[in-house]
């Protein structure tokens, strides 16, 4: 390990624990620190954590945890405990939110052959558009999305698969969170917190001890409201860079939105734009909404703030699969909008999301969703 340079990003707390006398020399950009730390931090508290995981050799590892728990900094260290016993990992990305491998409203996967020490190094092999940063309102979504990655692992013999979940585990969150491990069905799974706390009783319950493991959360790391925030539009910005405008009309692309897709034909009219969909929904954007996003389920419509799209994160897709990423510029009364993105391929469908960016990208501000 002599001479070896770790870069840690902005946002991103990292420990470096020494087993020996050891030389540490830290260059700090703007904004970074460090700092002599005697807590618990470093991945000695995790050694339960390893010796089940050498026990069993498990296929398939679940990571459940709050928020700021050390979710991503533990499923960095079981990649490189399975790496360095000579194993190949799927790592899967399930937090919407404080995600490392795809942009917030997404959830991504790759495969994983040596150590790493920031998971935001890395590059998604596969992404998931779900649109939202929690999955409070759209769980069914969100599991079916993580199944998908969990099982999607390209042609890899041997490989293991890791899923790191969402910090959502507060009122109706542990409910789903059992939902999830049901549908995912892993070997292990690894709570970070205390014995105390319901999730790990009842996944204790269902699952027994020989499948859960209690890992102890790490001390002093925690951020606050706007720290989050900021990561977030960091992620943002890593996938759209060296964006150009292009323009795109609502007839003949396909826009789609919490797993329902608009392929229809486009109607304008004067107080709103209305384009049909699959399993007869339509998708309506009204240009006298509030700002508010209404899923009817009854009549099967969901309804958009034409005064709110500019600034709309977007999934956009070409030849039928996510392709990249891209901002609503403007939208126009014709039927058509334009659209800010990397990707230089002329897009055919647009994947909306409740996220918009704002203020020259330097703020996020999230639609609500009422459900009628």
């Amino acid at each position: 390990m002599y001479g070896r340079e770790v870069f840690v990003r902005k946002g991103k707390v990292l420990p470096f624990e020494c087993f020996t006398k050891a030389t540490f020399v830290a260059h700090l950009g703007r904004g970074g620190e460090a700092k002599v730390c005697h807590e618990a931090l470093g991945t000695r508290i995790w050694s339960s954590v390893r010796n089940a995981i050498e026990m069993h050799v498990p296929r398939s590892i679940m990571l459940f945890g709050g928020n700021d728990t050390g979710k991503s900094t533990l499923a960095t260290y079981v990649a490189n405990v399975l790496l360095q016993d000579g194993k190949k990992v799927w790592m899967v990305d399930g937090d919407l939110g404080q995600g490392d491998l795809s942009p917030p409203t997404c959830m991504g996967a790759t495969v994983i052959r040596s150590p790493v020490s920031d998971l935001r190094d890395l590059k998604a092999d596969r992404i998931v558009f779900v649109g939202v940063i929690s999955p409070s309102s759209f769980q069914d979504l969100v599991i079916n999305g993580l199944k998908e990655l969990a099982c999607a692992s390209p042609g890899v013999p041997e490989l293991h698969v890791i899923v790191n979940t969402d910090g959502f585990v507060e009122g109706n969150g542990v409910e789903y969170k059992l939902r999830l491990a049901t549908a995912i069905r892993p070997d292990m799974l690894v709570t970070l917190g205390s014995r105390e706390e319901d999730l790990h009783k009842r996944l204790l319950a269902t699952y027994g001890p020989e499948k859960v493991i209690l890992a102890e959360r790490p001390k002093g790391i925690t951020k606050d409201y706007y720290e989050r925030a900021e990561r977030r539009m960091l992620q943002y910005w890593r996938f759209l860079e060296d964006t150009k405008k292009i323009r795109i009309h609502l007839q003949g692309t396909v826009m789609s939105f919490a797993g329902i897709s608009y392929y229809g034909p486009t109607y304008i009219h004067p107080s709103r734009v209305i384009k049909k969909g699959q399993k007869g929904w339509s998708l309506v954007f009204e240009r006298s909404s509030l700002g508010t996003v209404v899923v009817e389920r009854s009549s099967r419509k969901v309804r958009f703030p034409w005064n709110r799209m500019q600034g709309l994160f977007v999934g956009v897709g070409a030849g039928q699969a996510l392709s990249g990423f891209g901002i609503i510029d403007e939208m126009r009364p014709d039927g058509s909008f334009v659209l800010r993105t990397p990707v230089r391929r002329g897009p055919d469908s647009i994947y909306l999301s409740t996220v918009r960016l704002i203020e020259g990208l330097k703020r996020e501000s999230v639609l609500k969703v009422l459900e009628a």
